[in-house]
């Protein structure tokens, strides 16, 4: 038996109203006497809404289920597990046609969604990679800064390791040593934390909002989706989700950036060589001082 359902024809129901008003309908029919031969669309209701099985035998109440269409032309609603029990491997199949269609209409409609949007994205994407590139730009200028003493970077990368905190040993005073029993020299503790550390392990965000999101954007028209296959419009709805995702990540970079290479970040670095807490040069020294005065982008 040939499948009938258009994607076109589709029905929309938001009340029983919608059906049980239709010139066609029937409250009840015999599915020993009829056979199906389409869905017309399908309904989900809350339970002020729950209607009657359209089945003969049947007639449990429910609200989740399909509008159908018999082969002499009778329409009524069924459930799903009453239209596998009265109709079989034939309701499946329809079943199975119908979800297929409904998925591939809510693709397609996303994809024309995003097409409608498609300056808004083009201009909002633009304006995350000229921030990325100009903030990628300050992130590695000041790591090379710091990479030049290696009392600076050591502390940096152990930073990195756990979670941001500045971990010196500090050296006891003779009452800290006195209460500790005389055996202990030194303590460990946190003199502040550093932000935004999660930029320093992300690969080039700039060069992935350019290849992966603003050329296919650019791509995104009305004529090359009327030129899709199902399959086609599948993978692109897919990219759509990855679109988001990575303009998230821009995002997220961006923050994460602005707080890596903040004021008050290497304000809190340079704590961590006062006092003698961790050693450095006088270049080191030199380097906190500009860090600590610089001016971000």
């Amino acid at each position: 038996m040939e499948n009938s359902i258009d994607v076109s024809t589709l029905l929309r129901f938001d009340s029983p109203k919608d059906f049980s008003s239709r010139r066609a309908y029937q409250a009840e029919i015999d599915s020993s006497v009829h056979q199906l031969e389409r869905i017309l669309g399908g309904y989900s209701f809350g339970k002020d809404n729950y209607t009657q099985c359209g089945l003969k035998g049947c007639r449990t109440l429910h609200g989740k289920g399909y509008v159908v269409q018999t082969l002499d032309g009778i329409e009524t609603n069924i459930g799903k597990d009453c239209g596998t029990r009265h109709f079989g491997q034939r309701f499946e199949d329809l079943e199975g046609q119908f979800t297929r269609l409904v998925e591939e209409s809510a693709r397609r409609d996303r994809v024309q969604d995003a097409i409608r949007q498609k300056d808004a994205t083009v201009q909002k994407t633009v304006t995350l990679l000229k921030d990325c590139r100009s903030w990628e730009a300050e992130v590695d200028r000041l790591f090379k800064e710091l990479d030049r003493e290696s009392s600076l970077i050591s502390v940096l990368r152990a930073a990195m390791r756990t979670d941001g905190a500045l971990v010196v040993d500090r050296q006891l005073s003779a009452a800290e040593r006195e209460l500790s029993g005389g055996s202990q020299r030194y303590i460990r503790e946190t003199v502040g934390r550093l932000y935004g550390l999660s930029v320093l392990g992300m690969k080039k965000v700039s060069i992935e909002l350019q290849a992966e999101a603003l050329v296919p954007l650019h791509e995104l028209s009305d004529d090359q989706l009327s030129a899709m296959s199902a399959s086609a419009i599948r993978t692109k709805a897919q990219w759509l989700s990855e679109l988001e995702a990575t303009l998230l990540r821009a995002e997220s970079y961006i923050r994460s950036a602005r707080e890596f290479c903040s004021q008050q970040n290497w304000r809190t670095f340079s704590q961590a060589f006062d006092a003698g807490r961790h050693k450095t040069t006088d270049r080191g020294r030199a380097i906190l001082k500009r860090l600590a005065q610089q001016t971000p982008v």
